[in-house]
Formats: C-alpha cells, sequence, structure tokens
C-alpha cells in the first residue's frame, strides 16, 4: 500500500480545520469507542499516518479546510473524492417515484483502480484473485484489487453514508452493492468543485463523450498469445466510446527462489537445491509496477507453502511414479502435458517453455516429491529464478513450497508484503500450468468439472512461514483496520482473527491463507501441514457445492419433469445409473467399464480371479479375494465425491516389481 512514514512531530494546534496533522476517521477509532472530539495524544499520532496519505497532493493542500468535517467527524481527501465518485453511479431514491441506483463491487473496484492510474486516488493496489460472475457463471481471473480502497468503502458504510445491498447471482455467489445515502448526498454537497473536476476526469469519457458516464463491462474473449478464454473489463459510453482498462493487467517483479519443503513430508535426507548465490540476479532485473510502493511490513528468511487438492489415489501415484522415472536410473526431465498423436513421426515440436523435474524421494504407493525449475519466457527485463518443492500425497493434498532469496533489490532478511503479493500471483498460475503437465487426462477432465472450464485460474491456500515480522506487535494489533491489515489482506485474504504463540511468535489467519511469524515458527510445520491438508479440502468442497446447485435449478424450475421422477422413481434411478456407467466408461483412465457399487460385489469374484478385486493396483494381486467383501462400498473419500458409486478398473498387468515390494511389504506408510 503507498503509505506514509508516521511524523515525528505532533499537531499541537487548537482548531486542527486545516492543518494536515488532523486526525481524521478511521475504523480503529470507531471500534474503541472513541466518537468525542477530544482525541488522546496517542490516537492523534496512530492516525497521523492516514491525515497524511489522504490523497492530497501538492496542488490540493489548499482545498482541506472545515468542509471536511461532516456529523464530528473528519474526512480524508481520498474518501471526499470516492463518496462523491460512488454518487455519481448510485443514490439513494429522493421521493417515493425515483428509483434507487446501485453499483456493484466489481465494477467499483475497476473505476477505483482508474482513478489511481489517473493520480486522483492515493490509494495503493495489488494483484487478487477474483471471482467474477456472469450469465450465470463464475470465473477466476487475477485483478488489481486497492485494499485501501475497500477500507475507505467500508469507513463511509459505517457512518451511515453509503449504503450497502446483499444479493446473489445466478449461480448462487454473493454480490455486495452500494449507493450514496441521503447523509451521504449532504457530505457531497460540501465537497469543493475542484475536487470534483479531478473525480469527473476519469469518470467521464474524454472528447467528445465528455458529457458521457463511463461505465463498466465484462468481456470474456479469446486470447489468441495465451491459447485462452481471457476476461477483460471494459469502460464503455453512450455514442460508442471504449477503452479496455488494465485492471486485470498483473504487474511482474524480479525474484529468486529456492524449492523448499517441510522435512515432515520428506522420505529421505537428500539435499534441495539452494539459489542463495544467485541472489543479486534480482537486483539487476526490473519490475513493470506503476506504483510507488512504501511498505508498513517486512519479513524476513520467508518460505511459501501454496496448497490445494485434486482427487488422486494410490493408482494414479504408481503411475507418476513410472512417468517421472523415479526408479530409473535417469530420473525426472523436463515434461508437457501435449499429447503425441504420431508416435513414429521423427520430429516433435512444443510450445516454448517445458517444467524440468528432479525426483527427490518417494513412496511407490503414497506420495512423491521432487523439484520443479520453470522455463516459462518472461517479459524483457524481468528475471525470475523460479524453483518448487513439490509434494504429491495419496489422499489428494498437493503442496508447492518455494524458498524467498530475494524479491528486487531486497534479499531474504528483509522481504515486502507489497512485492511479495505478485510473486504469489507467479506462484499461484505457474503451479497451475506445471500440475497440469504431470496430471492424468482422468484428472485434467475431473478439474474441468469441478471448475467449469476454467481451472487454471482456480484458487489455493497461501501459507507464509517467516522467522521475523516487522513491526513486531501483539496479534490484535495487527487487525487495526488501516495500515497494517491492508497490508496483510493482499497476501491471506480478509483477516479472520490473530494469535499470539508464546512470547515471540504470531499467527494471522485469512481467508486465503495465513501468515505465521517468529523465530519458533518450523517447529509447529507438522501442525501447519495438518491445518493445510484440512483447508484445501475446504476450499475444494466449496467449489464442488456450487456446481449441484446449479444442476438442480433446471429441474425447480421445470415442476412436471420432477413429478415425472416421483411417479416412476424406479425407472428414473435406472436411467440415471446407466448414464453415470456410461460417463465413468468414458472417462475411465484405462478404458475399461466402470462398475457401479451394487454391481461391482456380483461381478467381485469375476474381478478377483483377474487380480484386480476392486482394490488399488498394487495391493490387488495381494487383497482380489477380498473384492466381493469390498465392491464398490469401501471407496475412497476423493472418489466419492467426485464419482459416487462409480470407480475406475484397474490395470490388468504390473511391473512384477511392483507386484513383488507389494507382497513383500516392504513400502510402508512413515
Amino acid at each position: 500500500m503507498a503509505k506514509t512514514k508516521f511524523r515525528d512531530e505532533e499537531n499541537d494546534g487548537d482548531d486542527g480545520g486545516d492543518l494536515p496533522g488532523q486526525p481524521e476517521y478511521s475504523a480503529a477509532k470507531a471500534t474503541a469507542g472513541l466518537e468525542d472530539k477530544e482525541f488522546s495524544k496517542g490516537v492523534k499520532n496512530k492516525l497521523q499516518g492516514a491525515a497524511d496519505r489522504g490523497g492530497k497532493r501538492d496542488d490540493e493542500e489548499h482545498l482541506e479546510g472545515d468542509w471536511q468535517t461532516f456529523d464530528d467527524v473528519r474526512w480524508s481527501l481520498n474518501h471526499a473524492k470516492l463518496i462523491y465518485m460512488i454518487s455519481k453511479y448510485a443514490v439513494t431514491a429522493q421521493s417515493v417515484d425515483d428509483e434507487e441506483s446501485w453499483i456493484r463491487n466489481v465494477p467499483l473496484l475497476v473505476m477505483v483502480y482508474e482513478g489511481i492510474v489517473a493520480g486522483v486516488l492515493d490509494f495503493d493496489y495489488a494483484p487478487q484473485s477474483t471471482l467474477i460472475s456472469q450469465d450465470g457463471m463464475s470465473k477466476r481471473t487475477f485483478m488489481n484489487v486497492t485494499q485501501e480502497g475497500k477500507s475507505a468503502v467500508d469507513d463511509l458504510r459505517e457512518q451511515k453514508l453509503l449504503n450497502g445491498l446483499k444479493l446473489s447471482s445466478e449461480d448462487f455467489q454473493p454480490i455486495t452493492a452500494y449507493q450514496t445515502s441521503v447523509r451521504g448526498l449532504e457530505f457531497v454537497q460540501q465537497i469543493p468543485i475542484r475536487l470534483k473536476k479531478d473525480v469527473d476526469g476519469f469518470i467521464y469519457a474524454p472528447k467528445p463523450f465528455q458529457d458521457k458516464l463511463l461505465l463498466v463491462q465484462l468481456r470474456r474473449e479469446f486470447d489468441e498469445e495465451e491459447e485462452k478464454e481471457a476476461q477483460h473489463f471494459y469502460l464503455i459510453a453512450d455514442g460508442g466510446f471504449e477503452k479496455m482498462s488494465t485492471v486485470t493487467e498483473i504487474e511482474d517483479v524480479s525474484y529468486v527462489a529456492s524449492p523448499y519443503l517441510p522435512l515432515h513430508v520428506r522420505r529421505s535426507e537428500k539435499p534441495m537445491t539452494s539459489n542463495a548465490h544467485r541472489a543479486g540476479e534480482a537486483a539487476s532485473g526490473e519490475s513493470n509496477i506503476k506504483d510507488d510502493l512504501s511498505e508498513a511490513i517486512h519479513l524476513a528468511h520467508v518460505n511459501l507453502l501454496v496448497g490445494e487438492w485434486i482427487a488422486f489415489g494410490s493408482n494414479q501415484i504408481v503411475a507418476l511414479n513410472e512417468r517421472l522415472g523415479a526408479m530409473d536410473r535417469c530420473q525426472g526431465g523436463l515434461f508437457t502435458s501435449k499429447i503425441d498423436s504420431d508416435p513414429t513421426a521423427t520430429q516433435f515440436k512444443v510450445p516454448t517453455g517445458l517444467t524440468q523435474v528432479g525426483i527427490l524421494d518417494y513412496d511407490l504407493i503414497n506420495c512423491i516429491n521432487f523439484e520443479a525449475e520453470i522455463n516459462y519466457p518472461e517479459a524483457e527485463g524481468i528475471v525470475q529464478v523460479e524453483n518448487f518443492g513439490m509434494h504429491l500425497n495419496v489422499d489428494g493434498t498437493i503442496m508447492y513450497g518455494m524458498k524467498i532469496e530475494a524479491i528486487m533489490e531486497r534479499k531474504a532478511d528483509d522481504i515486502s508484503l507489497d512485492m511479495l503479493s505478485r510473486l504469489l500471483v507467479d506462484v499461484q498460475k505457474d503451479s497451475s500450468q506445471i500440475i497440469n503437465d504431470l496430471l492424468s487426462a482422468y484428472q485434467r477432465s475431473l478439474l474441468e468439472m469441478i471448475f467449469n472450464g476454467d481451472e487454471m485460474n482456480r484458487c489455493k491456500y497461501n501459507m507464509v512461514i517467516a522467522e521475523a515480522i516487522d513491526p513486531k506487535l501483539n496479534g490484535e494489533e495487527y487487525m487495526d483496520r488501516g495500515d497494517n491489515e491492508n497490508e496483510l489482506k493482499q497476501v491471506i485474504g480478509d483477516i479472520q482473527s490473530a494469535h499470539n504463540i508464546g512470547a515471540d511468535d504470531v499467527l494471522i489467519l485469512g481467508r486465503d491463507g495465513m501468515l505465521f511469524a517468529g523465530p519458533n515458527s518450523r517447529r509447529h510445520e507438522p501442525l501447519l501441514l495438518f491445518y493445510l491438508s484440512l483447508l484445501v479440502r475446504d476450499m475444494f468442497i466449496r467449489v464442488f457445492f456450487c456446481p449441484h446447485l446449479c444442476a438442480r435449478r433446471p429441474a425447480q424450475d421445470h415442476p412436471s419433469a420432477d413429478h415425472g421422477a416421483r411417479e416412476r422413481p424406479q425407472q428414473h434411478l435406472q436411467g440415471a445409473h446407466d448414464a453415470q456407467q456410461r460417463v465413468a466408461r468414458h472417462h475411465s483412465p484405462a478404458g475399461d467399464s466402470v462398475i457401479p457399487g451394487r454391481v461391482a460385489r456380483r461381478h467381485g469374484g469375476a474381478r478377483a480371479a483377474r487380480g484386480r478385486g476392486g482394490g488399488d493396483a498394487v495391493q490387488g494381486a495381494q487383497h482380489g479375494q477380498h473384492a466381493t467383501r469390498r465392491g464398490g462400498a469401501r471407496q475412497r473419500p476423493q472418489e466419492a465425491c467426485l464419482g459416487g458409486a462409480a470407480r475406475a478398473a484397474e490395470p490388468q498387468q504390473h511391473d512384477r516389481r511392483y507386484q513383488h515390494q507389494a507382497a513383500g511389504g516392504c513400502l510402508q506408510e512413515r
């Protein structure tokens, strides 16, 4: 966030109406019950930074005055500009004959960003994964969101200058809309004409459409460079004017990172690659950050763990170990998800940018750990030494680990949260591409179904582990609804709680991640990993839940179809079973038929004779005789979640090496 250091001097003026040091409203003040004009000197100093960065340029100093005080609260220039902008789009009805008008949250964020780029609003922004709903379908995109601007909107709402409206989209996504209240309109009348003209400069179209208000429109277009659908926001006005906003153009930073995985998930003591000697390369690189950054919080010796959940099982782990060559003399190599449709041809061409994989250790049926080096092309001047440590577990938990050696000129002992937020966007995007190259076609089809074709933009959980944080405060002091909280939101989302862990460590939990900072942070890694595995399941289930609500809507919209199902339940149930078999057979990774649970019990004996008794590939040879008891009833949780009663058939034969290891029981989970 664009922040200014607290001033050492104090403002002892009696009437602070025209003085820049006058403390202004903040939500922290309201929370503490400080609603009178006589603030303590300590509160004045705490609010000094907000007053200094209140959207004031050198030519705006003379605009400050008594007009900023409304209902015993002194508002900053940023607050005044923001409420005036909202009043041009959404106001409350003045009479029974008027209509209410509202501005939705996402278009508001786009317009606030345009104000920042135009130099009118003095907020900072950082990239954030945002879920956007259009035409009954929600898709994620990274857009530049200002946490300071969102906090200012909340300030105005708390004082009843803005009204908020909660509603939901066609696909059941929550949406918030805002409008200027009657009290807010009274405050707008006090705002000087000069400030209003500054705001008009970016909310109205240029000549010859200068009297037309700009509106925000989302378009989903095919990006020829990326070869996929992309979401772009356009600013349009009556008369034919339109231009594309840069709100979805994410800024890059140069950085150097080494692979990292907690010792708790390792199966050996093989050392991981260190790029610490290359930290100086980040300082020689460039960034395309347009905003001037001044940080409030710094971290030292940061380890990142980005987690997600994808349906896995023993069969998939065995197949992945085979594909990565975990048991070969030359392990790993370069990988791509492209299918070889002509294996006998002499040449094979793939796009630039492959993933280099180096095996660390593995358990044949439980997990695999490896390093992944990213070789994707970057913009000119951007230097990114990007190495991941990756852990894939049989229960579906996937972790991408990274140790930050340097970001731009900042070394490992001085990491800025502003720059870290931009690095995390790279981690989120590149990790999706890496795992896409390693998943089977069946797993990719499941992700495509769950995320409605938007699987490459899926959200992941960010766990930040640091050895030190500056400033070191009590946990609750980071939730100040001001500088500290706004900066933390850029990395871990909306703050839910903050806790002191002993005398030296602090734990901050957010909606999209968590921060654990302190000298003892590494001692708690086993517990943190367990918490991460639960959170990624929760994120997946939330995504899985929404499509099923949407799938139920057509039946609810057509009562006659639902009545037919009640009249002929057996026929509809049998039809559902047949359809399920057809879909599962079509998506089976082995190409074999898929047997529903009750049918599996009838066919258990035949499957056991083939050594495939409904169990895992390696365990089938040893436990095939139990197929009639197991059938399809004892499914793995992720398979029950994704496939109901259907289950993929196992390969008929396996390498003798696998059968010997399974029979000998030499591979046991740690």
